[in-house]
């Protein structure tokens, strides 16, 4: 029973530390393509 939650709490983390890179990737791609725009002028 125990070694059962274990094993819930290490995927529940391994799917919450995947989801939270994926969200820094998407920031930091989006951040990349703002300041591109910006330095062209695009955007204010």
């Amino acid at each position: 029973m125990q070694r059962c939650a274990v094993h819930d709490w290490a995927e529940r983390g391994q799917n919450a530390a995947s989801a939270l890179l994926s969200v820094v990737a998407l920031l930091a791609r989006s951040w990349q393509a703002w300041s591109r725009y910006a330095a062209i002028g695009l955007v204010s």
